[in-house]
């Protein structure tokens, strides 16, 4: 009877045992899925365009990155990555031994390092072997290398350790080998530094140009003072395009044939319009050189008027004159009026017209400009 009792209570000991590591493993089981869903939810609340900088960081293999401060919020989903070191252990072209003799080399090595590698024969016809040991085993081996064969793999290290690369070349001639071999190893130990840097961006700014813009020539017929039929006095708008912001203007009259065949003469001898280079020397308040032809003809009388309150240059003549006005931009009403008119008795004269605006203009220009930009750099600790 005391047996029975005795095997009782060790099954119901043994039963509790059981019960009580199930319930263990299952708490176990419930925090790692409570976890991963945190992540996932985590993960979850990012917009598409975190999510691909995030992507884009898990494959890097540099020293350290730069993170924006537009981006500083993803610093606590970016700290949980492994960030890799590549090391490259040889990028070498050797010369075999021959008649059977080895060369080695060994390279230090961490548990969990990728060790890629790379071997080409660039000479003799085989050669014989090429091993890699960790510690004592083998974990690369080639046999008959043949020319101009290129092999290629990797292999990750099982525990801290050294790499031993032999080579054996048995033939009467030594070999040309290129060896490469790349160590890409795991660095958890990050450094996280704020910092500010110099650098430039493009961007968008408004400028203002001044233009210097000659209207087509005008041709108009001034009759002589006798002839009862036709109107010895002229009358000619000036007026510009609404759209434009014209700031001030100029004009230059022939009053004579001389007149016009003198403007042709200056334009070819200083290279540029003399009414162009007579309106930037007045707006522009500097010494150009120019020459514009001034009438003498005794009969033909201008006058001039505007609308707007202008300022007219010190440096005009009977026949020419430049006017900026006084409000920066002239309105959108008639700008002024040119009256001329023929006291000859016998002559009539052909007149030409000659105009130009000076417009400001806005236009949209791309530019670098000096910045200052705030970031994170997590890099490698030592």
């Amino acid at each position: 009877m005391k047996k029975f009792i005795y095997l009782f209570f060790f099954l119901l000991f043994i039963n509790s045992c059981k019960s009580i590591s199930d319930l263990s493993q299952k708490i176990s089981n419930d925090i790692s899925d409570s976890k991963n869903k945190f992540s996932e939810n985590k993960n979850s609340l990012l917009n598409i365009s975190d999510k691909k900088f995030i992507d884009s960081l898990k494959t890097v293999q540099l020293s350290s990155i730069l993170i924006p401060e537009e981006k500083f919020h993803l610093l606590e989903y970016i700290k949980d990555f492994k960030f890799k070191d590549t090391i490259n252990l040889s990028n070498l072209f050797i010369q075999t031994l021959n008649r059977g003799k080895i060369i080695t080399y060994d390279f230090n090595v961490k548990k969990n390092d990728i060790i890629n590698y790379e071997f080409r024969n660039n000479k003799s016809p085989k050669i014989e072997e090429i091993l890699i040991f960790e510690g004592d085993q083998i974990r690369f081996s080639h046999i008959n290398l043949k020319r101009n064969e290129d092999v290629l793999g990797s292999f990750k290290i099982l525990n801290e350790n050294k790499i031993t690369l032999q080579i054996k070349n048995n033939g009467l001639f030594k070999s040309n080998l290129k060896i490469v071999l790349d160590n890409i190893s795991e660095n958890n130990n990050l450094e996280t530094v704020k910092d500010s840097i110099v650098g430039k961006e493009n961007v968008i700014e408004n400028k203002i140009d001044t233009l210097f813009v000659l209207e087509n020539s005008k041709t108009f017929q001034l009759p002589p003072y006798l002839d009862i039929t036709n109107d010895t006095e002229l009358t000619i708008p000036i007026s510009f395009n609404k759209e434009e912001e014209v700031i001030a203007w100029g004009f230059w009259i022939s009053m004579m044939n001389s007149d016009l065949e003198n403007y042709k003469f200056y334009t070819e001898e200083f290279g540029e319009d003399p009414l162009i280079s007579y309106a930037k020397s007045e707006f522009l308040k500097k010494d150009i050189d120019y020459k514009l032809p001034i009438s003498k003809n005794p009969y033909v009388e201008l006058k001039t008027k505007s609308n707007n309150q202008l300022l007219s240059s010190i440096n005009s003549e009977r026949n020419f004159n430049f006017f900026i006005n006084k409000d920066s931009v002239f309105s959108n009403e008639q700008k002024g009026f040119l009256y001329l008119k023929n006291f000859s008795k016998l002559y009539d004269f052909e007149l030409t017209l000659k105009i130009v605006k000076v417009i400001k203009s806005n236009r949209l220009i791309e530019k670098e400009k000096n910045i200052v930009k705030d970031f994170i750099k997590i890099k490698n600790g030592s």
